[in-house]
């Protein structure tokens, strides 16, 4: 039962008491509501530091944070973001662990630069290869420390990295004797600037030196192939290369236009699918049979319809194996050697009879004489004289083998000159013939008559014997041969002209070569082919030359030149 007062109202210690508890609720409520107010705004910072939004009081009600804990859930979020730092810096200094090792394992030399081309830091490949002291360089401008010319501050890989924001590099960068190419890479910050450049010199001075040897050594091999294709090119021999399967690698232009075949037709194909010849392919085959030292002669019909004759050698090329061993083979032009044997043949079955003929007469007579007692004073003289015919023949040969022995031995001819008449030494050759038993007409024709020469006596005389001679067996008993002197062009020309069977331009122009007789079947016109040859040495060793004007069946003139004594 309440208290009250007389009159039936509450009495004063209630009315106090309740004011007290009102009191006291209302100061309750104001701690609570800044309590309240506090735990919110704690929140709400830690929120706002976390990056989360701020509370608002009709998202959460006081009551409501109280029971939510939100402070103990911040502190468990912010516990967990204290785990995840702690997790990233072990992360991060793995990471920089890594990339320390990676800067100072890296073969290159690397520099960090700021802005201001500050270093800012660097490895040890750049103590290595760029500088020349052991100090310190962090701080220093990049500039001083490696720059050391105006060509390298223009080429700055670090200003162009700047200019431009993107990677830039550099070639031949020199530094401290050695050169580097430059590779420089920009960081940026979030905003897109620039605020440090990497710059790694790659040192590529032994890849240089490299690059130059080689470069040399195919300067060498370009030299060195120019020289075998301009030897390949001059060679007049056909050559063809094979590999180990008899694919045409490799042919100069002679093989070429000899085989009929165009080397970048044919490359790699087997040899045997583009040869026609038949010998040369019969020649080919026994070789791919494994037959060593296969030679033979193979005629050639050339375009101008002339028959040639080449000698074909094929050859092993080194290799590892014989299976791996190619081949070349060479075709040379042997017609000329062939065309000598040929005549040195003829020469010896001509010399055989021209010295068989007069030493059976010279051996025939002799026996005569000795063996017969009853020989008259005529008959006697008739054989001596013709012993004596036979003897100077035989002497004739004799004379003119020794004669080409020594001038192909390289002795020359010993000249012994002096001023002589042309008309006195060609009358003097002449009347050496006139009284012959073939009744040949001889006549000068001197123009003018008082032609003086410069020459050796014995040497003319030989060269105009030997004209008249073949003049003689080469034209008909009783013809007629003419002997000119003439001036030409400073020099005494000497002819002799007949009216014998004459020659053809191919046979004129071996006419002097050794051995060679314009028609060697007819074994009864005596010689042995070495007569104009020697007229030829002869001539030249006064310094003038021999030419031959013939016709078939018209004849043939052989002008020789000697000096004019006046001119000497």
């Amino acid at each position: 039962m309440k208290p009250t007062s007389q009159d039936g109202s509450p009495s004063t210690d209630l009315m106090d008491e309740l004011a007290r508890l009102t009191a006291e609720n209302a100061e309750l409520r104001l701690i609570n509501r800044d309590a309240f107010n506090y735990i919110r705004n704690k929140t709400n910072q830690l929120l706002n530091t976390m990056g989360t939004k701020s509370l608002r009081p009709e998202e959460l009600e006081d009551w409501s944070l109280l029971e939510l804990d939100p402070i103990g859930i911040v502190t468990q979020s912010f516990q967990r973001v204290l785990e995840n730092l702690r997790e990233t810096n072990e992360r991060l200094q793995l990471a920089h662990q890594e990339v320390k090792a990676v800067f100072e394992a890296v073969g290159s030399a690397v520099l960090v630069l700021d802005p201001k081309m500050q270093i800012i830091s660097y490895n040890e490949r750049v103590r290595e290869l760029l500088l020349n002291d052991g100090g310190s360089v962090t701080g220093a401008m990049c500039q001083n420390v490696l720059c050391r010319s105006e060509e390298a501050v223009q080429n700055c890989v670090h200003r162009k990295v700047m200019a431009s924001g993107r990677p830039e590099s550099a070639a031949n960068f020199e530094a401290n004797g050695r050169f580097f190419d430059v590779i420089g890479q920009p960081i940026h910050d979030s905003l897109g600037r620039v605020t440090h450049v990497v710059l790694a010199y790659n040192d590529v001075t032994e890849h240089n030196r490299i690059q130059t040897d080689l470069k040399s050594a195919l300067k060498e091999v370009s030299r060195a192939k120019m020289q075998i294709d301009t030897l390949l090119r001059s060679m007049s021999d056909g050559l063809v290369a094979t590999d180990n399967k008899r694919r045409i690698v490799l042919m100069n232009q002679a093989a070429e236009e000899l085989l009929g075949i165009c080397l970048r037709d044919s490359l790699g194909v087997p040899l045997l699918d583009v040869i026609s010849h038949p010998e040369l392919r019969a020649h080919l085959e026994a070789v791919a049979q494994g037959e060593t030292h296969v030679l033979r002669d193979l005629e050639f019909v050339m375009a101008d319809g002339n028959v040639r004759i080449y000698h074909a050698r094929t050859s092993a090329l080194s290799g590892a194996t014989v299976a791996d061993q190619g081949r070349i083979t060479l075709l040379h032009d042997v017609t000329r050697e062939r065309e000598v044997e040929r005549v040195k043949d003829e020469f010896l079955s001509t010399a055989a009879h021209q010295l068989r003929t007069p030493l059976a007469s010279v051996i025939g007579y002799s026996d005569l004489l000795i063996q017969a007692d009853d020989i008259g004073v005529d008959a006697r003289l008739e054989y001596l004289s013709l012993i004596h015919s036979k003897a100077e023949q035989l002497s004739e040969i004799v004379s003119n083998l020794l004669d080409i022995s020594r001038i192909e031995a390289g002795e020359g001819v010993a000249l012994t000159c002096q001023s002589y008449s042309a008309a006195e030494i060609c009358e003097e050759a002449i009347s050496g013939f006139m009284h012959g038993p073939s009744g040949h007409q001889f006549e000068l024709d001197l123009n003018p008559t008082d032609i003086r020469v410069f020459v050796d006596h014995f040497a003319v005389m030989q060269v105009l014997e030997n004209l008249l001679s073949n003049a003689m067996k080469y034209s008909p008993r009783g013809g007629r041969i003419v002997v000119s002197t003439r001036m030409l062009n400073g020099v005494c020309d000497i002819s002799v002209r007949d009216d014998g069977i004459g020659m053809t331009d191919e046979q004129a122009a071996q006419a002097f070569e050794k051995f060679y007789r314009a028609d060697a079947s007819n074994t009864a016109i005596a010689g042995t082919g070495l007569g104009l040859t020697i007229v030829r040495h002869l001539v030249e060793a006064h310094g003038g030359r021999v030419a031959i004007d013939s016709q078939v069946g018209k004849g043939t003139t052989i002008h020789c030149t000697f000096p004019l004594a006046d001119a000497v």
